[in-house]
């Protein structure tokens, strides 16, 4: 039997559970462990020659692990880390971390899974774009990069799962250099002037597009 790409001999390892006693054949108790973010499925058979088993694991990247586990990556961009104290007029008083529970919740309902950021750097939200790109969908918030960042752009497009641009303000309402989204150019759908509602409704929006996927 030849080891996945990646895999190691894991004969060190303890199982979480009893594996089977048959020597010839793959014993049925697959197990998974986070670590650093990297996933490791480890399983196990028993040897022929030494009649004892022996474990093997094979890492997963990220953005594998969101496409099979249903994941979907929320990102925000700069000046989203001060929400519910800058211009709370304009965008509430809700913090990121409100929202983020509200999003862990509701997709909880639906049994997602949550990747929750924030970066005021261009470089690390492309970089977490690219982590994402064949996860269950990116929910993006890009802040003023949404005017200005063709290299945000140019990831989104990369992507090959549903990108859902989130505005809690209504930028069209606003100032006219607002108007312009590089971001909507590549997006699925785009959400503006719900409030931090918007958030839980583009993760319900999620959900309905997986679960039309699966029929």
């Amino acid at each position: 039997m030849g080891l996945p790409p990646g895999s190691k001999d894991r004969s060190d390892s303890e199982p979480s559970g009893p594996v089977c006693s048959c020597a010839s054949c793959i014993a049925g108790k697959i197990w998974w462990q986070a670590r650093n973010r990297i996933i490791v499925y480890t399983f196990a058979f028993n040897c022929k020659e030494k009649q004892e088993p022996v474990f093997l694991s094979y890492q997963m990247s990220n953005s594998e692990w969101g496409a099979m586990s249903g994941t979907i990556y929320i990102l925000n961009g700069p000046n989203l880390n001060f929400l519910g104290m800058r211009e709370p007029h304009i965008y509430g008083h809700e913090t990121l971390a409100d929202v983020e529970a509200d999003c862990r919740r509701v997709a909880a309902e639906s049994g997602l899974a949550i990747e929750f950021r924030q970066s005021n750097a261009e470089f690390q939200l492309i970089d977490w774009i690219h982590e994402a790109r064949e996860s269950a969908a990116i929910i993006i918030n890009p802040g003023a990069f949404t005017h200005t960042s063709i290299a945000i752009m140019d990831a989104l497009n990369a992507c090959k799962c549903p990108i859902l641009e989130v505005h809690i303000s209504n930028v069209h309402r606003r100032e006219a250099f607002r108007h312009r989204s590089y971001v909507s150019l590549t997006a699925t759908a785009v959400m503006a002037g719900l409030g931090t509602h918007g958030y839980q409704l583009a993760v319900r929006h999620v959900a309905h597009l997986l679960k039309k996927k699966k029929q």
